[in-house]
Protein backbone atom coordinates (compact mmCIF):
# COMPACT_ATOMS: atom_id res chain seq x y z
CA UNK A 1 0.00 0.00 0.00
CA UNK A 2 2.96 2.30 0.68
CA UNK A 3 4.41 1.89 -2.94
CA UNK A 4 0.70 2.36 -4.22
CA UNK A 5 0.13 5.62 -2.51
CA UNK A 6 3.32 6.66 -3.21
CA UNK A 7 3.04 6.25 -6.94
CA UNK A 8 -0.73 7.64 -6.61
CA UNK A 9 -0.77 10.64 -4.82
CA UNK A 10 3.06 11.59 -4.81
CA UNK A 11 4.11 10.62 -8.60
CA UNK A 12 0.66 11.76 -9.89
CA UNK A 13 -0.66 8.15 -11.53
CA UNK A 14 -4.24 8.76 -11.38
CA UNK A 15 -5.09 6.12 -13.49
CA UNK A 16 -3.58 3.78 -10.62
CA UNK A 17 -6.74 5.08 -8.20
CA UNK A 18 -8.88 2.82 -10.31
CA UNK A 19 -7.72 -0.47 -8.87
CA UNK A 20 -9.61 -0.05 -6.46
CA UNK A 21 -12.84 2.44 -7.94
CA UNK A 22 -15.24 -0.31 -8.54
CA UNK A 23 -14.72 -2.29 -4.70
CA UNK A 24 -15.22 1.21 -3.38
CA UNK A 25 -18.10 2.64 -5.35
CA UNK A 26 -20.02 -0.44 -4.86
CA UNK A 27 -19.52 -0.26 -1.38
CA UNK A 28 -20.16 3.07 -0.78
CA UNK A 29 -23.55 2.50 -2.44
CA UNK A 30 -24.02 -0.60 -0.55
CA UNK A 31 -24.15 1.99 3.05
CA UNK A 32 -25.59 4.74 1.35
CA UNK A 33 -29.30 4.70 2.37
CA UNK A 34 -27.00 4.57 6.16
CA UNK A 35 -26.24 8.13 5.49
CA UNK A 36 -27.71 11.20 4.58
CA UNK A 37 -24.10 12.70 3.31
CA UNK A 38 -21.05 10.92 2.28
CA UNK A 39 -18.19 13.52 2.13
CA UNK A 40 -14.61 12.89 1.37
CA UNK A 41 -12.06 14.74 3.38
CA UNK A 42 -11.24 17.22 0.95
CA UNK A 43 -7.41 18.25 -0.06
CA UNK A 44 -6.19 22.53 0.07
CA UNK A 45 -5.41 24.27 -2.84
CA UNK A 46 -2.06 24.10 -3.18
CA UNK A 47 -1.86 20.19 -2.83
CA UNK A 48 -4.62 20.74 -5.73
CA UNK A 49 -2.68 23.04 -7.84
CA UNK A 50 0.08 20.05 -7.55
CA UNK A 51 -1.40 17.20 -7.93
CA UNK A 52 -4.14 17.48 -9.81
CA UNK A 53 -7.08 15.60 -8.43
CA UNK A 54 -8.29 14.82 -4.73
CA UNK A 55 -6.92 11.37 -3.88
CA UNK A 56 -10.31 10.17 -2.27
CA UNK A 57 -12.02 10.83 -4.80
CA UNK A 58 -10.08 9.39 -7.03
CA UNK A 59 -10.96 5.96 -6.00
CA UNK A 60 -14.26 6.71 -6.97
CA UNK A 61 -14.23 9.11 -9.18
CA UNK A 62 -17.89 7.90 -10.55
CA UNK A 63 -19.50 8.28 -6.79
CA UNK A 64 -21.77 11.03 -6.05
CA UNK A 65 -19.61 13.17 -3.65
CA UNK A 66 -20.99 15.52 -0.92
CA UNK A 67 -18.26 18.21 -1.29
CA UNK A 68 -19.35 20.08 2.19
CA UNK A 69 -15.46 20.20 4.07
CA UNK A 70 -13.17 22.43 2.52
CA UNK A 71 -9.21 22.55 3.60
CA UNK A 72 -7.46 25.97 4.63
CA UNK A 73 -3.83 24.84 4.86
CA UNK A 74 -1.44 27.16 4.45
CA UNK A 75 0.98 26.84 1.98
CA UNK A 76 3.66 27.41 4.92
CA UNK A 77 2.47 24.62 6.52
CA UNK A 78 3.37 20.86 6.63
CA UNK A 79 1.38 18.24 4.93
CA UNK A 80 -0.27 15.62 7.42
CA UNK A 81 2.75 13.06 5.92
CA UNK A 82 5.61 15.50 6.75
CA UNK A 83 4.43 15.97 10.12
CA UNK A 84 5.83 13.49 13.09
CA UNK A 85 2.86 11.76 15.13
CA UNK A 86 2.84 14.29 17.65
CA UNK A 87 3.20 16.99 15.55
CA UNK A 88 -0.32 15.12 13.72
CA UNK A 89 -2.23 15.36 16.70
CA UNK A 90 -1.22 18.71 17.73
CA UNK A 91 -2.17 20.22 14.24
CA UNK A 92 -4.82 22.78 14.39
CA UNK A 93 -7.96 22.29 12.48
CA UNK A 94 -7.32 23.15 8.71
CA UNK A 95 -10.82 22.14 7.66
CA UNK A 96 -14.19 23.84 7.87
CA UNK A 97 -17.74 23.62 6.15
CA UNK A 98 -18.99 25.29 3.20
CA UNK A 99 -20.72 28.50 3.84
CA UNK A 100 -23.42 26.78 1.63
CA UNK A 101 -23.18 23.56 3.50
CA UNK A 102 -23.76 24.80 6.97
CA UNK A 103 -27.37 24.23 7.47
CA UNK A 104 -27.58 20.88 5.52
CA UNK A 105 -25.73 19.23 8.35
CA UNK A 106 -28.21 19.96 11.88
CA UNK A 107 -29.47 16.65 12.48
CA UNK A 108 -27.66 14.72 9.92
CA UNK A 109 -25.94 11.51 9.40
CA UNK A 110 -22.58 11.63 8.00
CA UNK A 111 -20.34 9.62 6.53
CA UNK A 112 -16.20 10.77 6.23
CA UNK A 113 -14.09 8.74 3.84
CA UNK A 114 -10.53 9.19 3.60
CA UNK A 115 -7.77 7.69 2.14
CA UNK A 116 -5.18 7.02 4.63
CA UNK A 117 -5.61 6.00 8.67
CA UNK A 118 -2.30 7.01 10.68
CA UNK A 119 -3.20 9.11 14.09
CA UNK A 120 -6.80 9.72 12.88
CA UNK A 121 -6.35 13.61 13.25
CA UNK A 122 -7.88 13.94 10.13
CA UNK A 123 -10.95 12.24 10.79
CA UNK A 124 -11.06 13.96 14.23
CA UNK A 125 -10.61 17.39 12.70
CA UNK A 126 -13.10 17.04 10.10
CA UNK A 127 -15.75 15.55 12.98
CA UNK A 128 -15.22 18.69 14.64
CA UNK A 129 -15.82 20.83 11.53
CA UNK A 130 -18.93 19.41 10.87
CA UNK A 131 -20.18 18.68 14.87
CA UNK A 132 -20.56 22.59 14.74
CA UNK A 133 -23.26 22.61 12.57
CA UNK A 134 -25.30 20.33 14.48
CA UNK A 135 -24.81 16.96 12.85
CA UNK A 136 -26.05 14.08 14.59
CA UNK A 137 -23.74 10.96 13.58
CA UNK A 138 -20.57 10.93 11.70
CA UNK A 139 -18.77 7.59 11.16
CA UNK A 140 -15.77 6.96 8.79
CA UNK A 141 -13.56 4.43 6.23
CA UNK A 142 -10.52 4.45 5.42
CA UNK A 143 -9.15 2.44 2.35
CA UNK A 144 -6.25 1.39 4.55
CA UNK A 145 -4.65 2.04 7.83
Amino acid sequence: MKDFFNQYKFMGDYLIGSTFAITLYTYLNQIRDQFDLIIPIPIDKSTWLTRGFNQVVGLAPKFDWNDILVSNRSDNQKHQYQNSRIERIARNNPFQVCEESRNKLREKSVLLVDDIYTTGTTLRHARDALHKYGTKRIESITLCR
